[in-house]
């Protein structure tokens, strides 16, 4: 009896240890995967780095070496530089209030870290707090370009960057706490070296150079500070006495020969510039105007230009023969004619007529915007040296921008087009929003917008759709938008993406939501997708998230709370039609 009491016992021990050890090993397992799992939006918005899930841990002062419980520690660190950090924000960007709030009123070194290059930045601040507002100011970071950090911040990104709390101290600890840190780290983005001030430090040529290069031209005329300025001529007296005599930098002194010879072969191999060469062709240049047959008895101005040599190399010609078929007065190649006035010609009884169309444009003297007051030509035809004189108003290509982004394309009409083409489509639900967007952009198009039907799963569709001309101008957005053939993103999008371009992605792929609104870039890739969200983050100050969607679509999600921000951004270049897609 004893011995199966025994063994019954012996059981009971061993049952209890294995489910012990079982229970300890799903604890375990289940621990790991909360600590190693990656939230998508973390992974993502760090241009496709897998980052960690942010968690808190317990960490010692690198004074003290106590162990300090943290508020809210955000770390992934496991090595580096960041063991002798106190706080550690992964992704300073998605914690910027916890940064600003958790650092009220405490001074301290704190530094910046690059998570794609690994340079570094140590920089300390009686109150910290007030210093990372700052940083998250995109216009500060603007006003402080001289700064490395600041350049650096916008270039990549405050998601690229990470911020650790490498020590808090005393306000009369800083300069000797920063300096240990910046002769311990020696950071990259730090151009001093001597915490505190810049004494001693002397800028290379190179810099010099490049400064004196940046500023050049910039203070002048009403920026400088002496604009507006008249001296009496006894203050000029005055000053020409002062400079006078010995009191001249280079009174008594003489050239050397070397030196004279280095300044005339100097003057001899002198490359006049653009600019100057410009301003001698309008000062002594002969103004010529070109003039192109339109019918029989008529010539229409196509190019004025302040040379007959720049007028020569925009036929192709001899400036010499410009000059001859201007004096004889002869027509070039039965087709054009040359004259030093703005009049246009006619070849009846071979007599010279001023254009009534060019009188009535010259009484014109209201300013306006460029490109507002361009006119629909449709059903007129253009010369090719017409067609390549044409250029995009700001305005203009701002519209065309926000439409390639959407729901326009580019192509050439055949294989071989030398230029490119805009078309538009949209279903006849939405006729009033392209007989919107055909008005600002029929200045271009040669014909109106036609009815097109498709049969989509059994179902006929209407739609209108336009077309431009073929024109250079659209050439140069179309290698810039389809490089490989393929629509893109543009590296360029921060400049491209203006408020006008905004309100046209928006009427053309938003999608309102009682939270906010969605935009539709399901044709674009990942990298495009977080390039175009970052330029709405970063330019904008609009909160943003990217939403995934089947068969590798991606969409970007702007929050309710930034809908106030956009609205006051694009409702004034929206469609009346199209208001509904802002909430309004």
């Amino acid at each position: 009896m004893e011995a199966l009491i025994e063994l019954h016992n012996n059981i009971m021990f061993y049952l209890v240890m294995i489910l012990f050890t079982v229970g300890w090993i799903l604890i375990s397992i289940i621990r790991n995967f909360i600590s190693t799992r990656s939230p998508i939006s973390n992974k993502y918005l760090n241009h496709g780095r897998n980052v960690p899930i942010q968690k808190y841990s317990n960490v010692r002062s690198p004074i003290s070496n106590k162990v300090i419980t943290p508020i809210r520690a955000y770390s992934t660190y496991t090595e580096g530089i960041s063991g002798s950090s106190i706080k550690i924000y992964e992704n300073a960007y998605s914690v910027k209030k916890d940064i600003i709030n958790e650092n009220i009123g405490k001074s301290g070194i704190y530094m910046w870290t690059n998570l794609l290059t690994g340079d570094i930045y140590i920089g300390q601040s009686g109150d910290l707090s007030k210093r990372f507002r700052k940083y998250f100011t995109l216009s500060y970071l603007k006003s402080k370009e001289g700064f490395i950090i600041s350049r650096a911040l916008i270039k990549y990104g405050y998601t690229n960057f990470s911020l650790s709390i490498l020590e808090y101290c005393d306000k009369s600890d800083l300069l000797v706490r920063e300096q240990y840190y910046l002769d311990k780290l020696n950071p990259q983005y730090n151009i001093l070296k001597i915490a505190g001030n810049s004494l001693g430090y002397k800028h290379s040529q190179e810099s010099r150079d490049k400064r004196s290069k940046a500023l050049k031209g910039v203070y002048t005329g009403i920026k400088s500070a002496l604009f507006g300025t008249t001296y009496t001529e006894e203050t000029k007296l005055k000053m020409s006495l002062k400079r006078g005599g010995e009191n001249n930098h280079f009174y008594g002194k003489t050239h050397s020969e070397e030196y004279k010879e280095l300044m005339r072969q100097k003057a001899l191999n002198r490359k006049d510039l653009f600019e100057t060469k410009d301003k001698i062709s309008k000062s002594h240049g002969n103004p010529i105007n070109i003039y192109e047959k339109c019918s029989s008895e008529k010539f229409q101005l196509i190019g004025s230009f302040v040379s007959a040599r720049r007028a020569a190399n925009f036929l192709g010609m001899n400036g010499s023969m410009v000059i001859k078929y201007m004096k004889s007065g002869t027509i070039y190649k039965d087709r054009y004619k040359f004259s030093s006035n703005n009049r246009c010609f006619s070849t009846k009884n071979n007599t010279i007529q001023t254009s009534a169309k060019f009188q009535q444009m010259s009484q014109n003297i209201s300013l306006v915007a460029w490109g507002q007051n361009l006119s629909a030509t449709t059903k007129e035809r253009f010369t090719r040296a017409e067609l390549g004189m044409v250029k995009l108003p700001i305005n203009t290509r701002g519209v065309i921008v926000g439409l390639i982004l959407s729901n326009a394309w580019l192509r050439f009409a055949y294989k071989r087009s030398t230029n490119a083409l805009l078309g538009f489509k949209q279903s006849l639900i939405h006729s009033e929003y392209i007989w919107f967007v055909f008005s600002l952009l029929s200045h271009y198009c040669s014909s109106y917008p036609s009815l097109k039907s498709t049969v989509i799963e059994g179902n006929r569709h209407y739609a209108l759709e336009f077309y431009t001309r073929s024109m250079p101008c659209f050439t140069e957005l179309y290698y810039l938008f389809y490089p490989n053939g393929v629509k893109i993103i543009p590296e360029d999008i921060y400049n491209l993406l203006t408020p006008v371009a905004l309100a046209h992605l928006i009427m053309g792929d938003g999608s309102v939501k009682p939270h906010g609104l969605i935009l539709c870039t399901d044709s674009y890739s990942l990298k495009d997708v977080v390039r175009l969200m970052n330029v709405l983050i970063i330019k904008y100050r609009l909160e943003c998230t990217l939403r995934f969607y089947p068969k590798n679509q991606y969409r970007i999600y702007i929050k309710q709370s930034s809908m106030p921000i956009l609205r006051s951004i694009v409702i004034s270049f929206m469609a009346k039609s199209m208001l509904y897609k802002i909430d309004l």
